[in-house]
């Protein structure tokens, strides 16, 4: 029969010194701590993963960073996303590129982009007058939203906002709309749920 690990404690953890050799100290349930020649003691996890059929090895950060207790408990919360079927390395990599994709999709941000890529080739006066627009009309309003999350609704009220000012500015609004969120689209950061129509 395999020999089960005897759970390590604290003090064993802190006075593991290093040899010749890397060599790991197991702590049970595919947990265990490797310390190197040079002293770094860091936590690795080895496990089954349910979506591939073979063994996987991930890091959980350093010793006295992370502690033991830390350890245990981030090796319970990846045992309980594998019992549920999802390896937990590709899903820590799905939600970093979550997070990733939300930060670059801030309204803010999209729009920065798109002036970037029309900087080169509109005449420069249009693009200031174009810029100008959007940092005095529509980046006060939607500054604080993913443009994925924007709906068309809040764009018709700015393009009716601005029609009691200026009729022509507000059409020429309109077209940047439909151009902004085809930009957006292409480059992952929404669907394309907008459509270049104004409601009466």
């Amino acid at each position: 029969m395999p020999r089960i690990a005897k759970p390590l404690n604290d003090k064993q953890v802190n006075n593991a010194k290093p040899k010749e050799k890397a060599y790991t100290l197991a702590d049970g349930q595919g947990l265990h701590i490797l310390i190197t020649p040079d002293g770094r003691k860091a936590w690795e996890f080895i496990f089954m993963s349910p979506t591939l059929q073979k063994r996987r090895k991930s890091t959980f950060g350093t010793y006295p960073n992370v502690t033991l207790a830390n350890a245990r408990a981030k090796r319970d919360e990846w045992q309980n996303l594998i019992k549920q079927g999802i390896d937990p390395i590709d899903n820590k990599r799905e939600e970093k590129a979550e997070i990733k994709l939300q930060i670059e999709s801030n309204f803010i941000n999209v729009v920065d982009l798109w002036f970037q890529s029309q900087e080169s080739h509109i005449v420069h006066s249009t693009y200031k007058k174009k810029r100008a627009l959007f940092d005095t009309t529509v980046i006060p309003v939607l500054k604080n939203k993913s443009i994925a999350d924007i709906k068309h609704d809040e764009l018709v009220q700015i393009i009716k906002l601005k029609a009691i000012q200026t009729p022509e500015t507000a059409k020429r609004l309109l077209g940047y709309f439909h151009d902004l969120w085809q930009f957006a689209c292409t480059h992952g950061y929404c669907e394309l749920k907008y459509r270049a129509k104004h409601s009466r």
